[in-house]
């Protein structure tokens, strides 16, 4: 049974990505609307989903909670104060850009600085009193006491490129402005458009397709009988 289930997911993994790179759209159904498109603006759950069509993580985690390689491949603590990750070799930006260590110093700084936030990612960072660049592709984080958690507290939020977002404010990321992925959009006023070809970083990115539509709006949106007159391709 378990080899039936393997094969069974590796055979719809070949098919939904083939689907997916023939396709010229990918509508996803959401069951809300987030409160805005910047990923380090609102901890709440529509804003989460939407910002991982678009960027990705340090660290993932798996149906059962446990942390797995994202667009760091491995992390321990080098001190009792100090936390080590290993970058992932190879990942650029949609811009063609390359994925440093710059990127995740500025996303650790940037997130507390966020104005206005209702609910932020503060507390994933807020223990950190370093971040020390070793290399290009190795980051420290330095703590004033031990902090276990720091691993899990990096599956929490999104990176952003330093080059797109330095300067860039909440506004301009909902304008499509500032996004390391290219990102056309009519929010607040309509949907929102993500145009990228392997989502908005190369090496690991989900979605493959040429553009995505994500559709949300005040009024429910009904899913119709026949899947093949539904106007979403996911929900």
């Amino acid at each position: 049974m378990r080899k039936l289930l393997i094969s069974f997911v590796v055979l719809m993994s070949l098919v939904l990505g083939a689907s997916f790179a023939m396709a010229k759209d990918l509508t996803l159904g959401l069951k809300g609307e987030p409160t805005s498109l910047d990923p380090h603006f609102h901890n709440v759950t529509s804003n989460n989903q939407m910002a991982i069509y678009v960027f990705d993580k340090l660290i993932l985690q798996d149906e059962r909670q446990k942390m797995q390689p994202g667009l760091a491949v491995s992390w321990k603590p080098v001190a009792d104060t100090v936390w080590e990750f290993k970058l992932r070799e190879g990942v650029k930006f949609h811009d063609g850009s390359p994925f440093t260590a710059e990127d995740v110093k500025y996303t650790i700084e940037r997130i507390p600085t966020v104005p206005n936030s209702p609910s932020s990612f503060t507390f994933a960072v807020s223990a950190i009193t370093e971040v020390e660049i070793v290399d290009p592709l190795t980051v420290r984080v330095h703590t004033e006491k031990p902090s276990p958690l720091m691993p899990r507290n990096f599956a929490a939020f999104t990176i952003v490129s330093k080059k797109a977002a330095e300067g860039k404010t909440t506004e301009d990321f909902n304008s499509g402005a500032a996004p390391s992925a290219p990102v056309r959009t009519s929010w607040p006023n309509g949907p929102v458009v993500t145009r990228s070809s392997t989502n908005a970083m190369t090496s690991i990115g989900a979605a493959r397709c040429l553009s995505s539509v994500s559709s949300f709006g005040p009024s429910p949106m009904t899913v119709p009988a026949s899947p093949r007159s539904s106007p979403v391709t996911l929900i």
